[in-house]
């Protein structure tokens, strides 16, 4: 159960790296990025009907929950 947590830990560490990296891009471009706020299921290319895509091919990064850094309660 262990590497479960510690894998799925280490996942999280590493979406939140590449979220603090295209928010500094964008912040140093001065360009905007889209976040996707709802549940998982809400990526699923069928609930959004590709719109996430769209945005992309449009130039804008989409970043989800769990990219972005959290406040420490």
């Amino acid at each position: 159960m262990f590497w479960n947590f510690w894998s799925m830990e280490l996942f999280d560490n590493e979406m939140q790296e590449k979220g603090r990296s295209i928010l500094d891009q964008m912040k140093q471009d001065n360009r905007l990025a889209i976040l996707l706020i709802g549940r998982p299921y809400h990526s699923d290319p069928g609930l959004n009907h590709g719109v996430l895509e769209e945005f992309q091919v449009l130039g804008y990064p989409v970043l989800s929950m769990r990219s972005i850094l959290k406040d420490e309660a």
